[in-house]
């Protein structure tokens, strides 16, 4: 009662058309070098998937959303249809995308086809493996939602970034994205430095919990806070930015980890997978967590 014919339509556009875009500007990936710069915004033209879900799928793009973009290639890795639940499409160019709160209760956002781009005019935050607006959309999609959802403050974000519809809002977080996309409430929260007060011996207590999770098929989020290399000379682990921790080997005694920064080509300084053994883990000052 008393609202205004102007603050009506913009909320049916927000609510039913996707039209409340999250602000244009990003505070960028700190682990990765990317500053922080504003956007325009493009339309997605592609097909939402292209042959299922495949963690290649996955790009993170210049936001600082590894956590988030972590979150997700350990959910899809477990259970393709649990991403597939997560979005309606409404037949009309817009989607209904389902998230959990902090306190699991549900929440739903409507998300149109618009997202950042690049003067290039390519996608210039999560996307497909070649950040293409006629790419597959769903990872654009979901991340957008993601900041669109942040505004109904159910995420539990702190001082400036908390109920904002912003990128920047959900720029930098741990593992309760896991949360956000599951519902299930976080099972495993450990760490070197705290967990483990830095020991080696209580760290390895904890390695066949987190084999057994795995084989499971409950993929781990891990946040690291040191470096290595690959054997090709290019960077594996990195301080500061998130990873999923997908399997284990028992006849090599590795883990399979998968960094949020998507395939990586020939003129790329990271590797997309790589295998690492528990003592290397420990050796970042780690963080776990899983549901």
């Amino acid at each position: 009662t008393g609202s205004s014919e102007i603050q009506m339509n913009r909320l049916i556009g927000k609510w039913f058309e996707g039209e409340d875009l999250p602000t244009n500007f990003v505070g960028g990936d700190s682990a990765r070098g990317y500053g922080g710069r504003k956007f325009n915004y493009g339309s997605l033209t592609g097909d939402f998937y292209v042959n299922g879900i495949e963690l290649n799928d996955i790009n993170q793009g210049s936001a600082g959303s590894c956590y988030l973009i972590a979150a997700i290639i350990c959910s899809a890795n477990d259970s393709e249809s649990l991403i597939t639940s997560m979005f309606r499409d409404n037949g009309d160019g817009t989607y209904g995308v389902r998230f959990y709160g902090d306190d699991l209760s549900e929440m739903w956002v409507t998300v149109n086809n618009k997202i950042p781009v690049k003067n290039t005019n390519r996608i210039h935050l999560s996307g497909n493996i070649n950040s293409s607006l006629s790419g597959e959309k769903w990872v654009s999609l979901l991340e957008k939602a993601y900041a669109q959802a942040n505004e109904i403050g159910l995420f539990e974000r702190y001082g400036d970034k908390d109920s904002r519809n912003s990128f920047w809002g959900v720029e930098g977080g741990w593992g309760d994205a896991l949360t956000h996309i599951s519902s299930k409430e976080l099972e495993g929260n450990i760490n070197v430095k705290y967990t483990c007060n830095g020991n080696v011996n209580s760290w390895n207590t904890w390695k066949s919990r987190i084999v057994s999770e795995l084989k499971s098929g409950n993929s781990i989020w891990l946040g690291s806070f040191g470096s290595t290399y690959g054997s090709n000379g290019k960077k594996n682990f990195v301080p500061g930015h998130a990873y999923s921790i997908t399997s284990y080997n028992a006849s090599t005694d590795l883990f399979t980890v998968y960094n949020p920064w998507g395939v990586s080509h020939s003129y790329s300084s990271h590797n997309h997978s790589f295998q690492t053994s528990w003592n290397d883990i420990f050796n970042l000052n780690a963080y776990l967590y899983w549901t």
